[in-house]
């Protein structure tokens, strides 16, 4: 069945914080775009023919799809859930779509959490973009999220949002990424993208999120991966050396 969002799920999307309204970015759709999510709703064309395909005119519908999806797990915090939802509504194959607003709602999202949902609340929808949303495209979005962070700060009054971000890109670049090495460099790719006044926390709790999950032989990997790089001196030298 396709996911109702014409309700409280859309209702509740519109009262989420949104960016300002100078990053047009991601405001409207480009026509290609709106093409991509035009559906035949007899042949399915962009999913199974026996799973109807919802039709998403703009940015905010995905956004109110998105949001509704996470809402429920956050009522029902089943991944499979979740990864069926993402599947009706259509969105699972729309991967550019879903990667543009995505991981920026997955983001917001995670932002109102309480804490000891938020990392079950990320993996299981980085479980659901693993497979579907390029590695690149994950990596480009993070990175633009990234670079925004102290738009968020303000937008969410959330100091420690960059902190929140350092863990959601961690997670979802676990899921995705093959080798510890491929996390390494992207995570390495995220954290330059943010303003310097943040990459330090950011770094920080990409870090401490990776090392709860590996061993010590694994976590020196990541740490080569990060000070190997061509552009070693980005990243702020007391958070490679010690609070890594």
């Amino acid at each position: 069945m396709t996911k109702d969002t014409t309700g409280a799920s859309a209702e509740a999307a519109t009262k989420s914080t949104r960016p300002k309204a100078s990053d047009d970015r991601d405001l409207e759709l480009t026509a290609q775009d709106a093409a991509l999510l035009s559906t035949d709703e007899k042949t399915g064309l962009h999913g199974p023919e026996h799973c109807p395909v919802t039709t998403v005119a703009n940015t905010e519908q995905v956004r109110a799809l998105i949001h509704g999806i996470v809402e429920d797990y956050m009522v029902n915090p089943c991944a499979e859930e979740a990864h069926r939802a993402l599947h009706e509504s259509g969105l699972l194959s729309q991967p550019e779509i879903l990667g543009a607003v995505g991981v920026q709602e997955l983001f917001y999202m995670a932002c109102s959490a309480r804490g000891n949902l938020r990392q079950p609340l990320v993996r299981a929808f980085a479980g659901a973009f693993d497979g579907v949303i390029p590695v690149a495209k994950l990596v480009e979005e993070l990175s633009a999220t990234a670079s925004r962070l102290l738009d968020f700060e303000d937008e969410l009054d959330m100091p420690t949002a960059s902190s929140v971000f350092g863990k959601c890109a961690a997670l979802v670049l676990t899921s995705s990424c093959a080798t510890t090495s491929d996390i390494g460099d992207f995570g390495r790719t995220v954290i330059e993208a943010a303003p310097k006044s943040r990459r330090a926390s950011l770094l920080v709790s990409f870090l401490e999120t990776l090392w709860q999950q590996h061993s010590s032989g694994v976590r020196e990997q990541y740490l080569d991966s990060l000070r190997n790089a061509p552009s070693g001196g980005a990243l702020p030298l007391h958070c490679r050396e010690n609070d890594a």
